[in-house]
């Protein structure tokens, strides 16, 4: 049998979601501290635990990751994006539901997954080094998260 055949491919499903955060005419980025994507900028965000609803797997991520507490999340897009796990070699289907929050309360500190935190502008993200479909992503809802 041909060593990648259909029956050795091993497809998951990651079902998540990233925030928004605006302060002004920029965005609160994380740098990941753990596989996968160490060392990448992305949004804060994570896993949607079972029976946890979108919103409420936003807010306790951003709280576990950042320290914030979002007053209002507004709910832009859903993202989907295939992805491949070189370690394990499995693809996974990635889909997230993206919030954006528009006022926080808390002082911002990197928990949890996030090595690092730091506000960017849109124009200062093709310069660092992202999650894969995270430039996609900002392009997709600039118009939603650029409005005063």
């Amino acid at each position: 049998m041909h060593k990648n055949s259909l029956s050795e491919i091993r497809i998951s499903t990651f079902t998540g979601v990233g925030i928004l955060v605006r302060k002004g005419k920029k965005f609160l980025f994380i740098k990941r501290g753990k596989e996968p994507f160490q060392g990448f900028w992305t949004l804060p965000g994570g896993e949607q635990d079972p029976g946890e609803t979108a919103e409420e797997a936003a807010h306790r991520e951003l709280r576990e990751e950042t320290r914030l507490f979002a007053d209002t999340l507004n709910f832009l897009t859903i993202f989907e994006q295939e992805s491949h796990d070189v370690s394990s070699g499995h693809s996974v289907h990635v889909k997230l539901s993206i919030f954006l929050a528009k006022s926080v309360s808390g002082s911002p500190q990197a928990m949890d997954d996030a090595e690092n935190l730091n506000w960017f502008s849109l124009d200062e993200i093709p310069e660092l080094n992202t999650t894969p479909g995270l430039e996609e992503l900002l392009h997709k809802v600039a118009p939603q998260i650029t409005q005063s």
